[in-house]
């Protein structure tokens, strides 16, 4: 074959494979999204969920004995599975979400808050997905359909906690390094294990986690990721 034949069937096959990626990726997030409506599912089945969800996080909070402040509450599937966790406290900002979420603040275990969380506190724009997941501060993702609505926010700063063991968890689709700008002397503070989804803004994340000598690990190969990151140092 000739080197023209070469390339036109290399396009081909990176067409194809393309393909399979998207396919694999809407089926990941079907399970994923089967898995935190209460499905059940084999083992072998949950690995497929790994990209989109990694096991660290899952066992990370499920293991965790203090207060565990969720960013990003979503459904509550997070709220769900942190049962041993002594206290707490969840932020979404979206509509949707409040009232399956009010359930699990009738407990008195978790404290459910209506707010975004940012570097400041006040009004943010809140984008508003057309679907049920998404939804984000500032800037949109080109090709999706978003409504705007303006939305209280506060800062880690301005949370007031029981001394202890402190795990949060962040998934604010690329906010989580202006959580991190408003939490600096609350990380000072408590010290606190960090679970972070990073959205295209990894290296302001860990821009972010320097300042207070924090290791890290995880998957920071793509645009989209996950990471754990703990002190360096001794709190």
């Amino acid at each position: 074959m000739d080197a023209e034949g070469d390339g036109g069937a290399l396009t081909e096959l990176r067409k194809k494979n393309r393909a399979v990626l998207r396919l694999e990726f809407a089926k990941w997030w079907m399970l994923l999204g089967l898995r935190r409506m209460g499905f059940k599912f084999a083992d072998r089945v949950i690995k497929l969920t790994e990209i989109t969800e990694p096991s660290f996080f899952r066992d990370t909070i499920a293991s965790f004995e203090g207060t565990f402040v969720d960013v990003g509450a979503s459904n509550g599937h997070y709220i769900l599975l942190a049962k041993n966790a002594r206290h707490v406290v969840a932020f979404e900002p979206d509509p949707r979400f409040w009232g399956t979420l009010a359930p699990l603040g009738e407990s008195g275990r978790c404290e459910i808050r209506h707010e975004a969380v940012s570097d400041k506190v006040g009004q943010v724009e809140f984008n508003l997905s057309a679907g049920l997941f998404g939804s984000r501060m500032g800037k949109r993702v080109i090709g999706r359909t978003y409504e705007r609505v303006a939305r209280p926010a506060t800062t880690l700063d301005s949370l007031s906690i029981p001394e202890g063991p402190v795990l949060v968890k962040m998934d604010t689709e690329g906010a989580e390094h202006l959580i991190l700008m408003g939490g600096r002397e609350f990380i000072e503070k408590y010290h606190p294990t960090l679970l972070i989804e990073y959205h295209r803004n990894l290296r302001a994340v860990l821009r972010e986690l320097s300042v207070h000598h924090y290791g890290y690990t995880g998957n920071t190969q793509r645009r989209m990721g996950w990471i754990k990151a703990e002190p360096a140092r001794p709190a």
